[in-house]
């Protein structure tokens, strides 16, 4: 029989591959050349001696795990104990694709242990003997009644769920507690770096791919493996206990509350919502890409038309240089910016060719090229990039619960948080068969916070009276009637209601977002001076929102954080930054001699009165220009100044953002719990399957329109009962996502 047949029979013998979804066991090889048996054993020895030197003091506390009876007796000494810490090594990072290598097991008192599954040879890809089946695997796990401590839960907890089939959940996990601690902080989350820097450790534990750069862990032999795989048990369980008692000090007593009663819980929340997917309509996305594949087209033919008035030139080009292909390949940045400043002879000190540069030059060229470019990234990211992402039809993102510091939800393979909400691209997702999607988001949420932050009579009282909430800030700041100030107000053929209340509205939130006053202008289309005009009065209007903003940086000042309602932190260290740093030169000269410590006294008088000279200067400035200048001219006499003024100014933004869209993002995942656990809601088929920014999408059986879209409501305001303005939840339901509403 063939060596190939021979491998494909073991393969599926021993489990280890799913003909419709998992990849070929071929796949889990990293491709290393390797030209024969030796070179790989050079390379095993390279790695023995690494882990030798790096984890050597480890190993008398490690051992490798093949009995299911040794498992289960370690198991049972675990659930005695109460905590048990477990990790997984896998061939990848897709749960619905990748297979189990082997698990970890930790449990305090007992050695740290390692069950291979999964070790296959390097050579035929034939699985290693002497190792635990997935069965008796399955069979352990489901004896634990020990409290599981993880780090990255999310990702064992899936590779278990798919590939084990066993269900496990996960009490602590440490790389969320890690990331609330440190949040705000350029301190990395990741299991070495994290434990390295608690335990204070001088060097610091190697990651992965320090020791087998290179190799898949599969093709390791176990008795290389398994000291650097067990460890990682143990460095989870003592990571843990070190947080726990961080996270138990009474000064922490909110973030643990958070850490407890909303990140937790929305870790599995996570899970459901990436175990379940969402619907491809392959169908709908066929159609739509044709359409931009035909629009792509006609934009590529008038991209050349335009060009055939310099044919002559583009042909001279070509004859001395061959970096300009036949037809243009417009996706080329180095062929664009061949286009633009050979060939159109476009005046530009650099030869870029970003969005934001071709935007400013005027020639009909880089108009329909930025139109191509629209059409083409979402033909290429969205239309094609998702059909390649399909998995039985439906589409599994990867969820960050902390994907912001704000503590906002990002996504990524593929990033479903920033499918655009235009031409009908959101229709791509679409309900199961019988079911309706519905999507839910708070009214005005991050104004009514503010509202609730700062208790400031005018907003408060404007949502009381059930008003619209930026046409009644507007109403108050330009003394207009509040009719006049709605959006649908026109006055002498103007939408004189909607201008006034958009900037009514962009001012508020340009606050709430920490937006400096030039930002503000430009995103008015107003000088600086009319924008801070506009600001002031907002200001007055609505003095709670100035008190918000000084509180908040004064509040971030004397702690060097800040924090939203329910606890979350974020540090900003960098805002008590002073102002300007110095540095002397080469060029600085001393008027007495430095190694003359009798004179070492009148040397620092001498340099302080420098430094309150620049700094004099500097208070006078007026503007970056004026700043540069003193900059630039002190670094002439050799008296280095270093402005911290933008960190500053980013920590004080940060102030006040976050205590706004950061209770924001902690209110709508205390909602997202609510919504996925809800008993009832499941009796209507709800199923939660995306946040999307504010928003939050979930689908049901269909007969239970009213039923669902109240008890949604319902649960959505729970998070809110507390605060001192009325919040109101919007939901809309339809067969596909931003589709034709369905009637209620």
């Amino acid at each position: 029989m063939a060596l190939f047949s021979l491998i494909e029979r073991d393969a599926i013998e021993n489990k280890t591959v799913s003909i419709i979804t998992r990849k070929p066991i071929s796949e889990t090889v990293k491709s290393v050349k390797m030209s024969n048996k030796k070179n790989f054993q050079l390379m095993i020895d390279d790695i023995q001696k690494l882990i030798d030197n790096k984890l050597g003091e480890y190993k008398k506390g490690c051992a490798v795990c093949y009995e299911k009876t040794a498992l289960l007796n370690y198991i049972e000494k675990a659930n005695e104990n109460g905590y048990i810490a477990i990790d997984t090594e896998t061939t990848g990072l897709e749960p619905l694709r990748d297979e189990i290598i082997g698990a970890s097991f930790y449990t305090k008192g007992e050695k740290a242990i390692y069950v291979p599954i999964g070790h296959i040879n390097h050579l035929t890809y034939v699985k290693r003997k002497n190792q635990m089946s997935v069965e008796d695997l399955r069979d352990c796990l489901e004896k634990i009644t020990a409290k599981v401590i993880m780090h990255n839960g999310k990702f064992d907890i899936r590779f278990i769920k798919n590939f084990i089939k066993c269900n496990i959940e996960c009490y602590f996990d440490t790389m969320i507690a890690e990331r609330l601690i440190m949040n705000g902080t350029d301190e990395s989350a990741g299991l070495k770096k994290a434990y390295s820097r608690r335990k204070q450790l001088k060097n610091e534990v190697l990651s992965f791919d320090s020791y087998f750069e290179g190799l898949k862990f599969n093709i390791i032999p176990i008795d290389l493996a398994y000291v650097y795989a067990a460890m990682d048990a143990k460095f989870t369980y003592e990571l843990f206990e070190m947080q726990q008692n961080i996270l138990e000090n009474p000064i922490f007593e909110a973030l643990n509350a958070l850490f407890k009663y909303i990140e937790m819980p929305i870790l599995h929340v996570v899970i459901d919502m990436e175990e379940r997917g969402i619907l491809f309509d392959k169908e709908y996305n066929s159609k739509l890409k044709t359409e931009f594949e035909n629009n792509l087209k006609i934009k590529e033919n008038e991209l050349n038309d335009i060009l055939k008035e310099y044919e002559i030139d583009i042909k001279n080009y070509r004859l001395v240089n061959n970096k300009l292909s036949n037809p243009i390949n417009f996706n080329s940045p180095t062929q664009i910016a061949i286009v633009l400043y050979d060939i159109l002879n476009i005046k530009s000190n650099d030869r870029k060719t970003g969005e934001n540069v071709i935007k400013e030059y005027k020639h009909p060229f880089c108009q329909k090229l930025l139109e191509y470019r629209e059409i083409n990234k979402i033909l290429t990211t969205y239309l094609i990039g998702l059909e390649e992402r399909v998995i039985e039809n439906k589409i599994h993102t990867n969820f960050n619960q902390m994907g912001t510091v704000t503590g906002r939800f990002s996504s990524n393979e593929p990033n479903l948080q920033n499918i655009p909400n235009m031409k009908g691209i959101r229709q791509i997702f679409k309900a199961d068969e019988n079911k309706y999607l519905i999507s839910c988001d708070y009214s005005g949420q991050e104004p009514r916070i503010v509202a609730h932050l700062t208790g400031d009579s005018v907003m408060i009282q404007a949502y009381k009276d059930k008003k619209d909430f930026y046409a009644y800030l507007a109403s108050v700041a330009y003394k207009r009637p509040y009719e006049k100030c709605l959006e649908s107000y026109i006055e002498n053929g103007k939408k004189v209601g909607k201008e006034i209340r958009d900037t009514s509205k962009k001012c508020f939130l340009g606050v709430c977002y920490g937006m400096g006053v030039n930002h503000l202008a430009s995103g008015l289309n107003v000088d600086v001076e009319t924008a801070q005009d506009a600001l002031n009065k907002i200001y007055k209007a609505c003095p709670g929102l100035l008190m918000l903003k000084q509180e908040s940086i004064e509040f971030g000042r004397n702690y060097g954080y800040v924090e939203t309602l329910w606890g979350r932190r974020r540090y900003i260290e960098n805002i008590n930054l002073p102002r300007y740093e110095f540095e002397f030169g080469k060029d600085f000269e001393l008027p007495f001699d430095a190694l003359d410590f009798e004179n070492e006294k009148d040397n620092n008088v001498y340099i302080n009165q420098i430094k309150a000279e620049w700094l004099t200067r500097l208070s006078k400035a007026r503007g970056f220009t004026q700043i540069n200048a003193i900059i630039k001219m002190a670094a002439s006499e050799g008296v280095i100044i270093h402005s911290n003024g933008s960190k500053i100014a980013e920590c004080e933004r940060f102030a006040v953002n976050t205590r706004v869209q950061g209770t924001a993002a902690d209110m709508t995942k205390q909602a997202m719990i609510l919504l996925n656990n809800d008993k009832q809601l499941k009796k209507y088929g709800f199923e939660l399957l995306l946040t999307v920014h504010d928003e939050v999408i979930g689908q049901f059986n269909k007969e239970y329109v009213s039923e669902v879209n109240e008890r949604v409501k319902y649960l959505m305001l729970i998070p809110t009962e507390d605060l001192i303005v009325p919040f109101s939840c919007d939901t809309v339901i339809y067969e596909s996502w931003d589709g034709e509403p369905v009637k209620i």
